[in-house]
């Protein structure tokens, strides 16, 4: 007769005991995984990344606004970007979506054609001081498209 696996661990007497009933593992339940990830879909989990200026990317701007530029990156990164340009406060920022870094901040009045990125936040205020709508992002996307087609 051969011995059983729980005998042999017995005589290995490593510390290590051997149960016949396994302990049941922590489950969430199916509406609160569905909200987590409906959140983490619409950017709303964050990533704990903050966003940092690259070299030679000189610009000041107050924690509220890195906060800002912090949480665009989260919901970039929900949506599958991996370059994005975030518009706040009148500027226009390409950030290296990854890594949360800013590679490039212009007015955005003299933004000109860009291509390089693959998804456009806004991450403007809330509130009456917001000064970029949806309208107001497809008019200048628009516009930048033609600039482009010429």
């Amino acid at each position: 007769m051969s011995p059983s696996p729980f005998d042999l661990l017995r005589l290995l007497g490593s510390g290590v005991r051997a149960t016949t009933e396994p302990t049941p593992a922590k489950t969430v339940e199916d509406s609160q995984f569905k909200e987590l990830l409906d959140k983490a879909k619409a950017g709303q989990v964050p990533s704990g990344i903050e966003a940092r200026l690259a070299d030679g990317v000189s610009i000041n701007l107050s924690p509220e606004q890195m906060k800002r530029l912090t949480i665009a990156g989260d919901k970039a990164e929900a949506a599958g970007a991996s370059r994005a340009m975030i518009l706040m406060d009148g500027l226009a920022f390409t950030m290296d979506v990854g890594t949360r870094t800013i590679t490039r901040a212009v007015k955005a009045s003299g933004l000109g054609v860009v291509g390089d990125v693959d998804a456009v936040i806004s991450a403007d205020a809330p509130g009456p001081s917001s000064h970029a709508s949806g309208d107001a992002l497809l008019k200048a996307l628009a516009l930048a498209d033609d600039r482009s087609a010429a």
